[in-house]
């Protein structure tokens, strides 16, 4: 189906002063309830969140240089699926062509320059590095996590492997964490000084 970037909230965690923060960098801050992750990741009262504004997080930069196995598997199954869908739809095979070309072109592959576009001030990595910055330095929580996964179905009702954690700080956390982020590992940021949440 699709890639999406989920994220986790400590217990105490503001829910809505990280939400209306989250939509200032251009996220979504949308509860969700998954009973696999629940009880495969996430700890005695931390919540989840979708923060997708468009459809899914496909073409995100986060984790882009992690060479972990299947990606490339995904991809194409993906394209495969894409080109049936346009089939259906009734594109020609010559025009299905040169959509799944223009899509395998290494100047569209996403990790190509990922490092340098990802430094760039309006980069989806320096909204993310800036939110998160923004949850410590507000005190709303004493960690957020990060996790991105292939989801087959719904967000609600997707099955989790057992999903791995990092736990890192605030202070350790850069573009080239985010970049190199793998699939199906939850990262969680711990904020130091966490003085509004008890």
């Amino acid at each position: 189906m699709c890639y999406y970037l989920t994220a986790t909230l400590a217990p105490k965690g503001d829910e809505d002063a990280v939400r209306e923060l989250a939509l200032a960098f251009g996220l979504n801050w949308i509860a969700l309830e998954n009973p696999s992750l629940r009880q495969t990741g996430l700890v005695e009262g931390e919540r989840y969140f979708s923060t997708a504004l468009g459809q899914c997080d496909c073409g995100t930069l986060i984790g882009q240089l992690d060479r972990s196995d299947g990606r490339s598997e995904r991809q194409e199954n993906w394209l495969a699926a894409q080109a049936m869908k346009r089939r259906q739809q009734g594109w020609s095979e010559s025009k299905i062509e040169r959509w799944l070309a223009e899509k395998q072109n290494p100047q569209h592959d996403p990790t190509v320059n990922a490092d340098i576009r990802a430094r760039e001030p309006a980069s989806e990595i320096s909204r993310w590095l800036a939110f998160i910055s923004g949850i410590g330095h507000r005190g709303l929580a004493q960690w957020v996590g990060i996790l991105k996964h292939w989801y087959t179905h719904r967000l609600d009702n997707e099955v989790f492997p057992d999903c791995g954690s990092v736990w890192l700080t605030s202070s350790t956390l850069d573009s080239s964490t985010l970049l190199h982020l793998k699939d199906d590992v939850l990262y969680r940021i711990r904020f130091p000084h966490s003085s509004r949440i008890a």
